[in-house]
């Protein structure tokens, strides 16, 4: 099993030094992904809960490609109608060859009606354009002199230009647990990635996934949930505790519970969102080093990251 790191590329604390102090101290504890976010606009819905800086999800990966040399670099995750996919299939080709093979593309359709009207997109069809964008986006991965005609996106000869350093692409990783994602995961071969799910909605969403893989005669997608952290000097009450939060002793049977689904990867996301009970009004530098903080917990007495095994 892998581990990786949620980090903040948001904040009134968000900057070049934390985003290097967050990447290369996970590398230095040994976890094998750093996932950033995305908000490519900040409409009001999206002010009430990132009020703050809010860096471009594919500029700070490329910024992390530059400061760090093997952890692998995600998104987690990018909402790709937000984007051309011409751009989109650029700017993480070129990220991968820049990183050495180092990306991994969690995506999404994104849930913020404001965000796509500032943008100047349709919200009703993002399930639809996401599908077709992402057919354009590996189809140019492959290289080549490539055309595509579709509902939303159309274009002649294109040179498909730099390939990704795997070939075929970077992972693909799909954010949600409604049935469109999971037909995206298993259509692309990749990997479902729900975020902040609950046991119960993993045992459903694999239940589901491998029924749909199977009809369409295609593997079953691994599962990659990120998940809460919270440590607490005691334990919480286990009724509708999130998973990653509570106790060492509590967050211990949590990634067993998960180890014994056969997950691939847990990422763990210590930022105390606006949208969560406990959060700070704002994500100061005092914030930001006790979130940090909760990392090198987690790697000091609950996993082994550079074995990834749980203790206990």
């Amino acid at each position: 099993m892998r581990f990786g790191v949620s980090i903040p590329n948001y904040g009134a604390a968000v900057s070049a030094e934390s985003l290097t102090a967050w990447a290369q101290g996970s590398e230095r504890l040994g976890f094998d992904l750093a996932m950033v976010t995305d908000h490519l606009a900040q409409p009001e819905d999206v002010r009430r809960a990132y009020p703050e800086d809010f860096y471009e999800c594919f500029a700070a990966l490329t910024f992390l490609a530059a400061v760090t040399s093997t952890i692998e670099l995600g998104t987690s995750v990018a909402v790709i109608p937000l984007r051309n996919p011409v751009h989109t299939a650029r700017a993480l080709a070129t990220i991968d060859q820049l990183s050495g093979g180092r990306v991994i593309v969690g995506i999404g359709v994104g849930g913020n009606e404001q965000e796509y009207r500032a943008l100047d997109l349709g919200f009703v069809r993002r399930g639809a354009m996401t599908d077709e964008y992402l057919r354009v986006i590996t189809r140019l991965w492959g290289g080549g002199n490539v055309s595509f005609a579709g509902e939303f996106v159309t274009f002649d000869d294109l040179l498909a230009t730099p390939t990704p350093s795997r070939p075929g692409g970077p992972p693909i990783w799909v954010g949600g647990s409604a049935r469109p994602a999971l037909r995206r995961a298993i259509a692309h071969h990749g990997t479902w990635h729900p975020v902040f799910p609950t046991l119960d909605g993993i045992d459903a969403g694999a239940r589901q996934a491998a029924e749909m893989a199977d009809a369409a005669g295609k593997p079953v997608p691994g599962i990659a949930p990120r998940i809460r952290l919270s440590i607490s000097a005691t334990p919480v009450p286990e009724t509708g505790r999130p998973l990653g939060v509570g106790s060492v002793e509590q967050i211990t049977t949590d990634l067993h519970a998960l180890a014994a689904r056969d997950v691939e990867a847990i990422v763990f996301d210590p930022v105390h969102h606006p949208f969560f009970p406990d959060a700070p009004p704002s994500r100061t530098g005092d914030v930001d080093e006790r979130e940090w903080g909760t990392i090198e917990h987690l790697a000091a007495e609950i996993i082994d990251a550079t074995k990834g095994t749980v203790r206990g």
